[in-house]
Order: C-alpha cells, then structure tokens, then sequence
C-alpha cells in the first residue's frame, strides 16, 4: 500500500524544508540504513548523522533547527521537520501498519476449526483462527483477531478490536479491554506464588481473584500476570509491557506506563500513572511507587518512592546519588591502596 507523501505530511502535521513534489509515493518507513528510495525515515539523535550522506530513504524525518548545522552536504532526500521526530515517525509506521488488509484476507470459515462453548458470544467480524477454545460464558467483542492455539476460560470479557496472537492463554473471568495487543507465549490470570508454611511443608492460598487490562494495554511475549488473591491484578489504561515480565498477585499498574524486559513486580504492590521502568527491575511487594517516577534498568526497589523521583541501583535511590557513588565505588582499590601505604608509613 503506497501513500502519497504529500499526505503523510498533512496527516502528521509535518514541515517540509524545499518544494514537496507531488507525484511521490511512500511504500513504508524504514531505519536510516536499511529505508528505501520509496520508504521514509527519522533521525532523533545526532550520533546517527553518519547516515545521513548514505541513507536511500526519499524523505527523513527530523528536527531541522537542532540538527541544520551539522546536516552533510548534498544530501539527496525531503527533510520532513518534527519538533518531535521519534514521535511523528512511530505515527508513520501506523499509517503503513495493514491491519485492514489483514483482516479481510483471513477467512472467516475458521471459525468451525475453533471449539467455542454455546453459551459463548462471538461478535461481529471477530476472526477466531483454528485451534482457538473459548469455553462457558466468556465474550468476545466485535472486530477482534484471536490467533491459533488460544485458550480462553470461562467468563472472560474480551472488548473490541483485540489482537490476540497464538499460544495465550487467558484464565476464567480475565477482564480484557478495547484494543488491546497480546503477543505469543503470555499467561493472564494464572496463580499467584502464595503460600504458607507450617511444619509439614507449604500450603497454597488459592487465588480466586481475577486479573483487568484496561484499554489500550499491549503484552509483549511471554508476559505474565497472575490474578488476585480475593480481588484483582490491573493494568491501566495505554501501559505497555515487554517481553518475559511477571505481574504477581494484585499488583496495581496506573495509565501509560512502559514497562521493558524482564522486569519483575512482587504481590500488592501498587505503581502509579507514566511510570517509566528500565529492563531487570526488581519490585519488592507492598509498596508503592508515585506518578511519573522513572526507574532505572536493573534497579532492585525495596521502599515507596514518591512521586516523579528517578532512582537506581540495588538497593535503588536517588539516580544523581547513585552516580556519585558509583564514581566512589571504582575509586575504592585505590583508595584502600592508599590506605595501607598510610598504615604502612605510620607502622
């Protein structure tokens, strides 16, 4: 599907530095090296200036004014300029996403490949591919995509315009918003690790809750959420979460929040709205972290943490601490060195 670029400028409010032709075509968007002559790209960070002068992408997205002075000469494409061109690029490859075409070239015969108990509901133009199993009482809204080897339990709601990808499973009275995105491999509503010790061993509190993903939310691969002791596990509205993360029993997630990878949330634990969370966090339980607060990749979090703060390390705390500590930490050879030469003067 080519789009005409005079309308990609116009759909993301772009500028364009020199005459826009009117005959162009845009066939996609592309990484600075690997666009070509019929895709688009950006640039958001100068270091990728050097690809510039070699880039075959027709038109590059980019912040004219902060980067003009050190643009290369005789550069061959349309700058388009953003004040924000990582954004106004990710915009750009929606614009190329195919949803629609994906849509009407799967049959809609799969459906008798699919076990749906009868007193499920399937709605309008929702595609359930083979293999998928909804049992007792569960919904599923309209213009959904739910991929093969699916399981989906009982009583679970399911909204409009959710992709499912294969080999999910979602347990009974999982709650599911409007366009959520669910990739391979992850667990919704599995049971959470409590148990309780006595002399014979451990006893295993089962978990009746349930878990909620609000609108909006995307799992990457092999995401696991487990469902609420009594209540719930929720993940707000627009948050996004990576690859091979644990959500334990009755975590509580706000709004736009990213999550990256590996990151782990321990039970009870609450964290608020536009948090940022780096790669391998660790989260203790019962605890609580503000609105806007950004955490660091591999910080281990063992206390509240007030709202926008920015923390890290293990244990995690103030980032502007951290770094100074970690200039005294590489010093610490040599300063015990220096130490012992004084004990040995002094001796």
């Amino acid at each position: 599907m080519a789009i005409p670029l005079n309308d990609i400028v116009s759909k993301l409010s772009l500028r364009s530095i020199g005459k826009l032709p009117a005959d162009i075509f845009i066939s996609g968007a592309g990484s600075l090296q690997g666009a070509k002559s019929d895709e688009i790209s950006f640039i958001s960070n100068s270091k990728y200036l050097k690809y510039l002068s070699e880039t075959k992408a027709c038109a590059v997205i980019m912040d004219y004014e902060s980067l003009k002075r050190e643009l290369p000469s005789g550069i061959k494409f349309l700058i388009l300029d953003s004040k924000n061109p990582y954004l106004a690029f990710a915009k750009a490859t929606q614009l190329f996403s195919g949803k629609d075409s994906l849509d009407k070239t799967v049959s809609k015969d799969f459906l008798q490949y699919a076990r749906v108990d009868k007193t499920a509901l399937i709605s309008e133009n929702s595609i359930l591919y083979p293999g998928v199993f909804v049992d007792a009482g569960s919904v599923i809204g309209k213009d959904c995509n739910i991929m093969s080897n699916v399981f989906i339990g009982k009583n679970v709601k399911i909204g409009d315009g959710v992709k499912i990808y294969p080999n999910v499973t979602v347990y009974d009275n999982s709650k599911i918003g409007n366009n959520c995105i669910i990739h391979s491999g992850s667990v919704i509503g599995s049971d959470g690790f409590g148990y309780a010790r006595d002399k014979n061993g451990y006893v295993k509190i089962i978990h009746s809750g349930y878990v909620i993903l609000d609108d909006d939310v995307e799992l990457g691969a092999n995401v696991t959420i487990d469902r609420g002791v009594a209540d719930f596990t929720k993940i707000g509205r627009g948050t996004k979460i990576d690859n091979l993360s644990q959500i334990a029993h009755n975590v509580i997630i706000g709004s736009n929040c990213v999550i990256a990878a590996q990151t782990g949330i321990a039970g009870s634990s609450e964290v608020g709205d536009n948090v940022t969370i780096g790669g391998q966090v660790g989260i203790a339980g019962h605890i609580r972290v503000g609105n806007g607060v950004i955490i660091a990749a591999q910080s281990g979090v063992a206390h509240n943490i007030k709202d926008n703060d920015i923390i890290s390390g293990s244990p995690a705390f103030s980032i502007k601490d951290w770094r100074s500590s970690v200039v005294l930490f590489k010093r610490l050879p040599e300063l015990f060195k220096r130490i012992k030469d004084i004990e040995k003067t002094r001796g």
